[in-house]
C-alpha cells in the first residue's frame, strides 16, 4: 500500500504535466487555424493613404513617377507611427533607387520629367532605362534619349516589338547588360512600394478571436 501511495505521488504530478503539455498544443493548433492573414482591406487603403500622403509633400510629384529612397523611407516610418511596421523594411529600402543614383537626378531634371512620365506608361519601362545605365556609355545614351525628340520611343521598341527584345539580347553579352530583357528586381514606383509592403504585411499571420 505505500509502495501504491508513493507512485501516486510520483505519478500525479507528471501526469498533470503530460496534461498541461497537451492542452498548451492543442491551444496552439486551435490558434494557428484562427490566424488569418495580417492585413485586411482597411489595412491596405491605410498604406495606400499614408504612400499618397507622404508623397504630395514632395513638389511636383505625380502617381507614376519614380521615386527614391528619401522618399520610401519616408512612407515606410509613417507606416510604423499609425502601428504598421513593415517586416524587411531594410531590404525593400535597399531596393529603391537611392537619391544620388543616376536614374534618378537624370530623371528630375525638367527634360528627365517628361522622359521619365513617357518612360512610366510603358511595361518594364524603367527596368529597361535602369538596365541601359549601367552599361559602357549607357549614362551617355539615356541622357542623349532625354534630351532627344521623342527619345522614349527607343526604349517603347526596347520593351514592345520584337527587335528591341534581339536588340536586348544583343546587349545583355555587355558589361552590365546581364539580363538585360528581364526586371530588375527593384522598386520603381510608389504602386511597386504599396505592392510589396502588402505582400511583407499580409504574409505575417494575426491572431484574432473567432
Amino acid at each position: 500500500m505505500r509502495r501504491n501511495s508513493a507512485n501516486r505521488r510520483i505519478f500525479t504530478p507528471i501526469c498533470l504535466l503530460i496534461l498541461s503539455a497537451s492542452f498548451f498544443a492543442e491551444s496552439r493548433i486551435i490558434l494557428a487555424q484562427n490566424a488569418k492573414p495580417g492585413l485586411d482591406s482597411t489595412g491596405i487603403s491605410t498604406i495606400r493613404k499614408v504612400t499618397e500622403k507622404a508623397l504630395s509633400e514632395t513638389v511636383g510629384y505625380q502617381p507614376g513617377d519614380l521615386i527614391s529612397q528619401s522618399q520610401a523611407r519616408k512612407i515606410l516610418l509613417e507606416l510604423v507611427a499609425v502601428g504598421m511596421k513593415v517586416p524587411n523594411a531594410s531590404q525593400i529600402l535597399a531596393r529603391v533607387p537611392a537619391d544620388d543614383e543616376f536614374l534618378v537626378t537624370a530623371l528630375r531634371t525638367d527634360q528627365g520629367m517628361k522622359f521619365m512620365r513617357q518612360v512610366a506608361t510603358l511595361p518594364t519601362g524603367f527596368d529597361r532605362v535602369d538596365h541601359l545605365s549601367r552599361i559602357p556609355n549607357g549614362q551617355g545614351s539615356v541622357l542623349a534619349l532625354i534630351k532627344g525628340p521623342d527619345g522614349y520611343l527607343m526604349i517603347k521598341y526596347m520593351t514592345n516589338a520584337p527587335g528591341g527584345k534581339e536588340l536586348g539580347k544583343m546587349l545583355t553579352v555587355d558589361q552590365g547588360g546581364k539580363d538585360f530583357n528581364g526586371s530588375t528586381g527593384r522598386i520603381y514606383t510608389a504602386n511597386q512600394l504599396v505592392e510589396q509592403i502588402i505582400r511583407e504585411l499580409s504574409a505575417k499571420p494575426v491572431t484574432r478571436k473567432s
